[in-house]
């Protein structure tokens, strides 16, 4: 017989009342925070860190299992407000997919592509960036943010 057992995740739940604590495996947790997300309208902190969720898909859950599950003591925060006086959330991550499955929705599009490919031998690495739309004043404004997300997601 195999048993199945999953991580403790520990989690507070706020409110204008004060917060509830959270106790529970891994599967619990990652459902109290889609619910909390979608239904409530809460930001989600995932082991200190924010997470913005767009798609509320089963590859956002996955990302969410699998970020509490690779912490030694998971824990996760589900507030009506930004914590810590954030003005922006910075979001990295990697994907195994092409980026135009992601973005291509006419509520966004991408702003920023940086495409590596070798031509005769030669390394080419393309920055585009979109001009569509003021993107690229926009990103000029979180210049450094955009810098420092690059860089983690090349760690």
């Amino acid at each position: 017989m195999k048993i199945n057992i999953q991580k403790q995740v520990q989690g507070q739940i706020a409110d204008a009342s004060g917060h509830t604590d959270f106790v529970g495996t891994l599967d619990e947790a990652v459902a109290t925070i889609f619910e909390g997300v979608q239904k409530s309208g809460k930001w989600a902190y995932i082991n200190g860190t924010p997470f913005n969720f767009e798609r509320f898909d089963d590859v956002e859950r996955a990302e969410v299992y699998n970020a509490l599950n690779a912490a030694e003591e998971p824990f996760f925060t589900l507030t009506g407000k930004l914590q810590g006086g954030a003005k922006t959330i910075v979001r990295t991550r990697s994907v195994r997919r092409p980026i135009s499955q992601l973005t291509n929705r006419a509520a966004t599009r991408a702003q920023l592509v940086v495409n590596i490919s070798t031509r005769d031998g030669v390394q080419h690495i393309e920055t585009i960036v979109s001009e569509f739309g003021k993107a690229k004043s926009r990103l000029q404004k979180v210049r450094a943010q955009v810098l420092d997300s690059v860089v983690a997601a090349l760690r």
